[in-house]
């Protein structure tokens, strides 16, 4: 959503075939879903990443257990300037 620095605020929405619980999303490989509150009623992980890279980074929401698996995946690219 909003990049400053190698810090963005993002907000996630969890389909409504994925379980609340097995919604992940990671950044660049690492799980980062901890840092995000979640809105059950919104469906929502919102929060503020950080420690992005210089340049493209990956956010990626999945299910957990999916792992290997497009199915229930979905990525964004996001850049980071230096």
């Amino acid at each position: 959503d909003m990049v400053t620095g190698d810090d963005a605020l993002v907000r996630v929405s969890i389909p409504r075939n994925v379980p609340l619980h097995k919604a992940t999303v990671t950044l660049n490989g690492t799980d980062v879903t901890g840092t995000l509150e979640l809105d059950a009623a919104e469906r929502t992980l919102t929060g503020m990443v950080t420690d992005l890279e210089l340049g493209d980074n990956e956010l990626l929401g999945s299910e957990a257990g999916q792992v290997g698996s497009h199915h229930g995946r979905a990525g964004i690219a996001v850049s980071a300037d230096g």
